[in-house]
């Protein structure tokens, strides 16, 4: 879920080639969109950053974890050591806080990690 299209789907793209066979990534050009995606794929892990045009990010966050049908992963990625505190201070417990950039290699093994061994 990235307002710029171009480098989430770059960002998607290049998690494919690291992630297990049968793996499938996507990128949304809005926030709207993504979470029309999130409904009809229900994806494990939806990964996202703050800047999500039109939308209140940390309610968005807090529903999606609160009314996710199956364990949903949200991994928030964040630009700055000082943003990822306030960050972490406004999202449940179990949402990973990341910074940015995300090496796609560093990513997925955060990513994996994080699903092998919870948030």
């Amino acid at each position: 879920l990235r307002e710029d299209a171009e480098s989430g789907q770059a960002l998607a793209d290049n998690l494919t080639e690291l992630l297990p066979a049968g793996s499938r990534t996507s990128a949304t050009p809005n926030g709207f969109e993504a979470l029309i995606e999130i409904g009809e794929r229900r994806p494990d892990v939806l990964i996202t950053d703050l800047g999500v045009a039109g939308l209140d990010f940390f309610r968005m966050v807090h529903f999606l974890r609160d009314h996710a049908r199956e364990r949903l992963m949200v991994v928030v990625l964040v630009a700055s050591e000082a943003d990822r505190a306030g960050v972490r201070e406004r999202l449940p417990e179990d949402v990973a806080v990341l910074g940015v950039p995300a090496e796609s290699a560093n990513l997925a093994a955060r990513v994996w990690a994080l699903l092998k061994d919870g948030p």
